[in-house]
């Protein structure tokens, strides 16, 4: 994974945009610059640092539980 990680970076990093689809939210933490969550429709749009400020860990999976109503609140 860290082969790939790497790959797509340098591409971002050039100014290639890159889309990435997966439920693996905690390697997501390590690549992406903006998050989009969906479920059927947008649920939460914004950059890796708002992500990490808005939920109640910092991290990307609990944002998207508190957005769906498995996780904490915030």
């Amino acid at each position: 994974m860290l082969w790939l990680r790497e790959r797509l970076r340098k591409a971002a990093d050039e100014g290639v945009a890159v889309l990435v689809s997966s439920h693996l939210l905690s390697e997501l933490e390590h690549l992406v610059d903006d998050v989009v969550f969906l479920q059927g429709k947008v649920l939460w749009q914004g950059s890796r640092e708002d992500a990490a400020r808005e939920s109640t860990d910092g991290s990307l999976e609990q944002l998207y539980r508190q957005l769906n109503g498995t996780g904490v609140a915030a």
